[in-house]
């Protein structure tokens, strides 16, 4: 009998641990998703943060293919100057300036093989703003004219997010359909091994958050 109510207690105490655990669980939850203060909200952010950055970001890498899924547009070296594709086309390569070897956009595509109907069928024939978001699959079986995110050794703080205008053995040439007059150095034989991604999902606006991160830390560095 005694031994019997050992095991009896022991097992109300284990019960009772549970269900204190289940308890706090539950008040946490409530707390973030019902109640309305500021420090809910900050909980919610923090959480929703960790959950994105370890559980979820990777889990869509892996199933992208990609090791980095989801990146946003920092910079505006791929928008173009009207939305009119036609126009963009036919316009100054250079803006005001003339490039000794190009005068426009169909010059210098013409120059890598590329016509105005191969343009045409590219994924983001029309190119993306600064503060849009992309998702990336797999850089496997890459063509030219696919966006690619690659890293650019240090170059710039971030990765390159621009167009495949060549294919070769080993690598890849990139252009940012806003760049003017030449190809940046580091663009001309990007090696495989550095492509990050390739873009699959166009989001537009949605990573204006990041755009302001950036820039505030910027800010913050020239300060300090």
């Amino acid at each position: 009998m005694a031994k019997s109510s050992r095991e009896n207690n022991n097992f109300a105490g284990s019960f009772s641990k549970i269900s204190g655990k289940k308890s706090v669980v539950r008040r946490f939850w409530n707390f973030l998703w019902y109640d309305d203060s500021w420090l809910s909200i900050l909980a919610f952010l923090v959480v929703s943060s960790i959950f994105i950055r370890f559980i979820a970001y990777p889990v869509l890498g892996v199933f992208l293919g990609s090791s980095q899924p989801i990146v946003a547009v920092i910079s505006s070296s791929m928008v173009h100057s009207t939305n009119n594709f036609d126009d963009w086309w036919n316009s100054s390569l250079c803006k005001e300036k003339f490039s000794d070897k190009y005068n426009f956009q169909k010059d210098f595509y013409s120059s890598f093989n590329i016509s105005k109907e191969d343009f045409e069928n590219f994924n983001l024939k029309n190119g993306f703003s600064k503060g849009d978001v992309m998702v990336l699959a797999s850089p496997k079986n890459i063509k030219v004219g696919d966006v690619i995110v690659a890293d650019n050794g240090g170059v710039t703080p971030y990765p390159v997010i621009h167009r495949v205008i060549k294919i070769g053995v080993d690598s890849v040439t990139t252009n940012g359909d806003n760049n003017h007059c030449e190809i940046w150095y580091f663009e001309e034989n990007i090696s495989r091994d550095k492509i990050i991604g390739r873009a699959w999902l166009w989001i537009p606006y949605i990573g204006w958050v990041k755009v302001g991160a950036v820039w505030l830390l910027s800010v913050i560095g020239g300060v300090f």
